[in-house]
């Protein structure tokens, strides 16, 4: 009677196979983790970016709210350029002065304390900003004898947070 040879793993053809297939899941499965994990922080960031850009947008019509408050103050102003101190809003002018530059930011934070420039508050959507803003004169226009000014309006939310928008805008009268 012939022998009958017995197979167990360790004598088996392909034992040097054994568990490959598990540390190939194991790679893959530590690669589809890596994949999601990165995705996931991927799409933090991007809410938080159009958050943001939100937040930006409505700070820059605010900002151009407040030119239009500037310059329909302006030009209820008989006199152009307008003389003495009128309001908190409107630089006298002073001879031999140069073009301004804007206002820094310490000068936002308290100007309204101060009484150095115009506030109004402004709502835009569920955003709502404290809108500051300041006229200087600059030089009449001798073609058609209106006057230059320069309005600087910042915008920040009425809460504190965030950064504030500044620009810079040329109004004529």
């Amino acid at each position: 009677m012939p022998k009958i040879k017995k197979m167990d793993s360790e004598a088996g053809p392909n034992n040097h196979e054994d568990g490959a297939i598990l540390v190939v899941v194991l790679v893959l499965i530590f690669a589809v983790t890596l994949a999601l994990l990165a995705y996931l922080y991927l799409n933090k960031n991007n809410s938080l970016i159009a958050s943001n850009l939100a937040v930006q947008n409505a700070a820059q019509e605010a900002t151009e709210q407040g030119v239009m408050e500037a310059s329909n103050l302006l030009s209820q102003q008989a006199a152009n350029p307008p003389t003495g101190n009128i309001s908190p809003w409107y630089v006298v002018p002073t001879s031999g002065t140069t073009r301004p530059s804007a206002p820094t930011a310490s000068f936002w934070q308290t100007c309204a304390q101060t009484n150095n420039c115009g506030l109004k508050t402004i709502s835009y959507g569920s955003f709502s900003f404290n809108v500051y803003y300041v006229v200087y004169p600059i030089g009449p226009n001798t073609t058609n004898g209106t006057y230059y000014y320069i309005a600087y309006v910042h915008a920040a939310n009425t809460n504190g947070g965030g950064l504030g928008v500044t620009i810079e805008a040329n109004l004529e009268k």
